[in-house]
């Protein structure tokens, strides 16, 4: 029995190699270049060869028998010199070639046993006949010769008397007949012979076939149970899926969602505006009076004329001693959020944040604390006694004022918005330049935005505000395709406690500063950027406002407003803000809060389609 295979490299990166397995170590030996198996070739060399190439079984017995299989190679395996397809029976002295034009190796056994042969070959003979050979021939004894001994010497037997030529002939002919039908004979036995080995391997590969053909059926029918399986567990996750569907449109974008999905497109916004006369444009100042108090310290007041039977501020156009109060925010920036509705740079933002003008200025006049200074406009024909009196009686402290004694009187000037206008008055006097109310108007001396995770600021411009609600449209120059949130709600169907989410920047949470050093003209200068990242911050509607309505002679009219109500504890800074719902539809804009942590109002997003409506248009002309 043999003792051990023995595996000879013929080509390959172990060529000339030579390994040996004991016989019965194993019920197969494995082929490849992954690491583990038992015939391993190089994994960069032999690039031919698949991780795992083929395998070859062995089956114990007396003698042992071998199979070969292709374990679905990309290069497929050769027996011989012919592609193999399933398993394959192996014999000695059979050559596998792994890919074509692969490593080569020869199988071999060792010691080989008696009743194990390698394949049989026919291969021409000497003389032009066929002969049938095994691993081995023998060769035919050398004729004998017989010798005589006669005492000491060697005497050859003495010839034998010659034939007749006839005679001669004719054995001559009867040879050649012998000869020839032993030829004819040896023919006849040669074609049984490759007749019957013939019919041997022809049985052989017809039950070969049969068997592959046994087992490329069982493997198809696993197939397609694999495949039925497949498809159940596609249905299963299909189900699954709709289920997850189903419930995410009762549950909605959980606030982690709706950040990641829409916060690249919310920007951070900041505002410098100031407001000028129409007709010189120059800018507007507030006049201040420096009265001393009880310890003889001088302090700054705003100053107000009473001028046609009501209260207005000391507006004027000079500033020489840089005492006046500048109307407008410029001396506190404005923060707020916007939002992308379109990539080519427009965005939607609260009117009270890019267009201040509009709106109640006192909440902009920071330096109006309660306590003012408070005089009779002076009649510009006064004779120069009265005129030179009052001047002396600027700075006198009966003058001083308390807003909270005086509430009813002063209620006009709290809600003045200076986009109406109003009088102008010498800085020295309060003399009205002229009888008329002077035309105002609001500039943004700064509107930039910046967009979350950079510290670069984008020059915006305001392209419309709202005359119903707190809502305006900017824009921005875009080099590049924004990040949108085209996903405004297109109906107002909002509900009391349905759930909200608003994205945005208070200042109350806690910002990123990027800090970093610059070299300019040979100075080291510090700098500390913001870096903005959008708040998310849930709640639920809690009322809805109603709009101003007239029922026939009955005007209704809500203390809300046409707003909604919210439990967000947002705050300065998530102005301008979208609010979404639970399906990411943004359904308002958060617009101001309250002295409530929790009460906070926002926009009905209607006012906003209005006002995109118009410039929708125009980009889609230009385009």
């Amino acid at each position: 029995m043999a003792e051990r295979i023995v595996i000879r490299h013929l080509a390959g990166s172990k060529v000339n190699q030579v390994e040996q397995f004991p016989a019965d170590a194993a019920a197969e030996l494995t082929i490849g270049r992954e690491p583990g198996v038992e015939i391993q070739f190089d994994p960069l060399r032999d690039d031919a060869v698949s991780r795992r190439h083929a395998s070859i079984a062995i089956e114990p017995g007396d003698p042992p028998r071998f199979r070969m299989t292709d374990l679905n190679s990309r290069n497929g395996t050769y027996l011989n010199g012919e592609r193999i397809v399933g398993e394959t029976e192996l014999l000695p002295g059979d050559t596998i070639e792994l890919g074509n034009g692969g490593p080569k190796f020869e199988f071999d056994l060792h010691p080989r046993p008696s009743n194990v042969f390698g394949r049989t070959r026919a291969v021409p003979a000497a003389i032009g006949a066929t002969r049938v050979i095994d691993n081995a021939e023998s060769e035919l004894p050398p004729p004998t010769v017989v010798v005589q001994t006669v005492g000491r010497m060697a005497v050859e037997p003495p010839p034998r008397p010659g034939i007749g030529r006839n005679t001669l002939l004719h054995e001559l002919s009867i040879q050649r007949q012998a000869t020839r039908q032993i030829m004819i004979y040896a023919v006849i036995g040669v074609l049984v012979v490759i007749g019957a080995v013939g019919g041997i391997l022809y049985h052989a590969h017809q039950k070969s076939i049969a068997e592959q053909n046994a087992r490329i059926e069982e493997k198809a029918e696993i197939a397609k149970t694999a495949e039925q399986n497949v498809a159940l567990a596609n249905e299963k996750i299909e189900d699954q899926k709709i289920k997850i569907e189903q419930q995410s449109s009762v549950v909605g974008l959980t606030p982690q969602e709706i950040v990641t999905k829409f916060g690249d497109a919310t920007v951070w916004i900041r505002v410098h505006w100031r407001l000028y006369d129409r007709v010189t444009g120059r800018p507007l100042f507030h006049k201040t009076i420096s009265v001393k108090d009880k310890d003889g310290v001088n302090k700054l007041f705003p100053a107000y004329v009473r001028w046609k039977d009501k209260l207005v501020r000391w507006l004027t156009l000079d500033d020489d001693m840089h005492t006046n109060y500048p109307v407008g925010n410029c001396n506190c920036e404005v923060t707020g959020t916007g939002f992308v509705v379109d990539p080519q740079g427009l965005i939607l933002t609260n009117k009270h944040i890019v267009a201040g003008w509009s709106i109640n200025y006192n909440r902009f006049s920071y330096y109006e604390g309660g306590r003012g200074v408070i005089y009779d406009e002076v009649d510009p024909h006064a004779n120069p006694a009265t005129k030179l009196k009052l001047s002396r009686e600027l700075n006198a402290p009966s003058h001083v004022f308390d807003v909270s004694s005086r509430s009813t009187e002063f209620k006009g000037l709290i809600g003045w918005m200076p986009e109406e206008g109003g009088p102008i008055f010498a800085n020295s006097l309060p003399i009205v330049i002229d009888s008329n109310s002077h035309a105002f108007e609001g500039r943004n001396d700064e509107l930039s935005v910046r967009f979350p995770g950079t510290r670069v600021d984008i020059s915006a411009r305001l392209v419309r505000a709202s005359t119903d609600n707190d809502v305006a449209l900017i824009k921005i120059d875009a080099f590049n395709t924004l990040a949108t949130m085209d996903t405004l709600a297109t109906d107002d169907n909002v509900t009391t406690g349905e759930s909200v989410v608003v994205l945005g920047y208070p200042g109350a949470s806690i910002e990123n500063n990027a800090i970093f050093n610059t070299v300019e003209g040979s100075e080291v200068h510090h700098h500390k950027e913001v870096v903005p990242e959008p708040t998310v911050t849930p709640g639920v509607i809690s009322l809805k406002g109603s709009p101003l309505t007239s029922e026939g002679s009955v005007t209704v009219v809500g203390n809300l407003g046409d707003a909604y109500q919210m439990t967000v504890p947002a705050g300065v800074g998530n102005s301008g803000g979208p609010v979404f719902n639970r399906e990411g539809k943004v359904i308002g804009l958060y617009t101001w809060g309250s002295s409530h942590e929790t009460q906070t109002f926002a926009v009905p997003i209607k006012y906003a389609r209005t006002l995109r409506a118009p410039c929708q248009s125009k980009v889609a002309q230009s385009r």
